[in-house]
Formats: structure tokens, C-alpha cells, sequence
């Protein structure tokens, strides 16, 4: 038997007889380093030991993996015919159309249902597994290097809290928490955020990365990284690999306008839905936006977190299947937070001790009733922080 808990999100696995598996992983995975602890019977915090009992056990992680793979093998397979019918094989145009709804589906899906898994260590119990497949985000023109440190670090750690949370950090396109400074554009944000939405993949491609590569060193959270020569490398080969079969290879086959046409169609898509989704879960009115002096780490994590974070749920069956493999557990962003090395393929099962435990302790369990609830309520947010008001006003 196989007990799991976190602490700090960080999550440790104990062995029957008490005994932490350490994970001697700070170059890969700086924020999810095993912290010291040799038994439950240790651990002060009385949250953390009293909510060890909805996580899943060992029996549970492995179903949860195997699952996992293949639904990995299934976006691979989506992928490939999407790439077969958009590029390769027959140029027909609405065989050139479906295959760019595939593809465009398959790399949200990879997105965030094997490289955000890989990057927390969740996809598989092997290291060097878990780095191959995040490489996902690189062939995607983002930077696995760069979302292990920013988004593991910061996000992870510090969730809606101000300064300290890069991702609620996007000044000075948008005003996300209140004790950011106003403009008089802001007013208009809740209007053009969509639209700046389409470019996340683009930014990432293009933008994001090379500014920080610039520099010897990165620091974030008090953490420092340096900037090696192999770093470079790896992520402006990433970009070239991610031109390469997005760009290049069908500049061999196609007329340069219908590729940049399809191309900029595809990174839209994945743009505005991976943005959107992590939108959703914490910049919504019910989800808090704290000062950095709130104390949020060891005992405060589970509060912390169900006060920042929200669930989406889905009006049926069919609807809630395509948001789980469109979506890779970030429905279920709550139990993602508690448990970020867990696969997001067993969050649904969680979702439902973690809800009756909050039930029986007066917490809050916060979640959007439906995505379209989930976007009205991140419009309306985006139009309190455009006036200027506190969200808690």
C-alpha cells in the first residue's frame, strides 16, 4: 500500500513502512523536490494528513497511467491523419480542412494531456520518459525548459497570489488582479482580451523565450537557473523542429499562402483554447486574487488552493468526454493543484473525494457549472478589473 500526499505541491510518496522515495530532480522539476518528511506520523500540518485519504493509491495511479498512454497514443494517431490529410496525401479541400480541425485538436490535446503531465513528472514513473514526452511543448514552439521553471514555480506554488504568480502577471496588455495599475485601454479589455488569446502559441514561438535567453542567469521565486550554452541550444532547436513540420515540410507541398492561411488558423485554435482554459480556473469572479504577504504554503495549501481554483463541469456526457481528452484533467484544475504529479486521468475520481470532503468540512468547493458559465464569469472579471474595482468589492 502506497500513500500520497503534498505539501507545498509538492507531492511525496510513502512507502508502507513510512520511508519518503526521494526525487533528486532540482535541475528538471525545481518546485516539486521531496522535502524531508520520514512518515505520516511526522507531518505536523493536520490538513495535510487529514486529506492524505482521497488521493488515489498505487493500484489507482497505475490504471490512471495506463489510461494515460493511451489516450497519448490516441492523440499521436489523431495527429498523424490530420498531418496526412492536411499536408501529405489528398489535396482535396475539405480533406485539407478536416485535417486541419485534427490537428489543431490533437495539439491542444497534447498540450495539455501529455506535455503538462510530463513537465509535473505525472506521465510516467520514469524521468527520462516523463522529459521525452514534454518535449510536446517544444515541438509545439513553446519551451519545456521554461515551463518546468516558470509555470511548475510560480503558478504551482503561488497561485492568484499578487506579484508572485506569473501567469496573473500580463501587464500591459491586461489588468487580471486589482492591485495592479489601471490604464485607460483596460477599460476595453473584457472586448479585445479574446482576441489576444489567438496569439499565445505565436508569442511563445517568436517572443516569449528569447528575451530570457538573453540574459546569463533566470530567477524566479528566489530560485536561479543559469543559462548555459546547451539551454540555447535546446530550446531554438525545439523551434526549429516545431517550423520545421509546421512550416517547412508543407512549403514543399502547398502554395505559401494556403500554409501560412492553415498554419495561422491551427495556432489561433490552440491559442485562444489553452488560454481560455487556464482562464477559466483562476482569473473567474469566484476565485480569489490575494495579497503576497498571505500566507499560502504547508498548512494554508488546500485552503489556498480551493480559494483560487475552479472546476469546470460539463451539461452532459458527450460534452464532459470532449473537454477530458481535449482538455487533459485542466476541468478538474482543483485536484490538478492538490496533486500536480498525479496523472489528470484519475482527477475525475478524485474530484469526487475531494468534493464530499469539502462537504463535510465547510470549505468551499468552487466550480463553473458549465463552460459557458465558466467564460461569462471570466468576462465579467476581466470587466470589474478593467474599472479599476477590487474583484472582492
Amino acid at each position: 500500500m502506497v500513500t500520497y500526499f503534498f505539501l507545498n505541491n509538492l507531492v511525496v510518496n510513502l512507502d508502507a513502512a513510512g520511508t519518503v522515495w526521494h526525487v533528486n530532480q532540482a535541475a528538471y522539476a525545481p518546485t516539486e523536490v521531496t522535502r524531508g518528511y520520514a512518515s505520516l506520523d511526522n507531518i505536523a500540518e493536520p490538513e495535510i494528513r487529514s486529506i492524505r485519504h482521497f488521493l488515489p493509491d498505487k493500484a489507482g495511479v497505475r490504471k490512471a497511467r495506463r489510461t494515460l498512454h493511451a489516450k497519448a497514443i490516441s492523440i499521436a494517431a489523431v495527429f498523424a491523419t490530420g498531418y496526412y490529410l492536411a499536408v501529405i496525401g489528398n489535396r482535396h479541400p475539405l480533406l485539407h480542412l478536416a485535417g486541419i480541425v485534427l490537428i489543431a485538436h490533437a495539439c491542444v490535446a497534447a498540450a495539455t494531456g501529455i506535455m503538462h503531465d510530463a513537465n509535473h513528472s505525472a506521465f510516467s514513473k520514469n524521468k527520462g520518459l516523463n522529459k521525452a514526452a514534454a518535449v510536446v511543448a517544444d515541438a509545439l514552439g513553446a519551451s519545456s525548459w521554461m515551463w518546468r521553471f516558470q509555470h511548475n514555480l510560480t503558478h504551482h506554488r503561488h497561485t492568484n497570489v499578487q506579484t508572485l504568480d506569473d501567469d496573473i502577471e500580463q501587464m500591459p496588455f491586461l489588468r487580471l488582479s486589482d492591485h495592479q495599475e489601471t490604464r485607460w485601454y483596460f477599460r476595453y479589455q473584457h472586448i479585445y482580451a479574446w482576441f489576444l488569446y489567438c496569439f499565445l502559441t505565436v508569442k511563445w514561438l517568436f517572443v516569449g523565450d528569447f528575451g530570457k535567453l538573453a540574459s546569463k542567469t533566470i530567477t524566479y521565486d528566489g530560485v536561479t537557473r543559469e543559462v548555459r550554452t546547451s539551454t540555447v541550444v535546446g530550446v531554438v532547436g525545439g523551434k526549429l523542429a516545431h517550423a520545421s513540420w509546421a512550416l517547412a515540410i508543407p512549403l514543399l507541398l502547398h502554395s505559401w499562402y494556403i500554409v501560412i492561411a492553415s498554419y495561422l488558423a491551427i495556432a489561433f485554435f490552440v491559442s485562444f483554447s489553452l488560454s481560455v482554459v487556464f482562464q477559466l480556473a483562476h482569473c473567474v469572479e469566484e476565485a480569489q486574487m490575494l495579497p503576497s504577504d498571505t500566507e499560502h504554503g504547508g498548512a494554508h495549501t488546500l485552503n489556498h488552493q480551493l480559494k483560487t481554483t475552479v472546476n469546470i463541469e460539463s451539461g452532459n456526457k458527450v460534452a464532459g468526454w470532449y473537454m477530458g481528452w481535449m482538455y487533459g484533467g485542466l476541468d478538474n484544475q482543483i485536484e490538478h493543484h492538490l496533486a500536480p504529479r498525479f496523472p489528470h486521468t484519475c482527477y475525475k475520481d478524485m474530484s469526487n473525494n475531494v468534493r464530499k470532503y469539502c462537504q463535510e468540512t465547510g470549505l468551499k468547493y468552487l466550480t463553473h457549472k458549465s463552460l459557458t458559465q465558466g467564460v461569462l464569469s471570466h468576462y465579467r472579471h476581466l470587466r470589474t478589473m478593467a474599472l479599476g474595482v477590487s474583484a472582492s468589492a
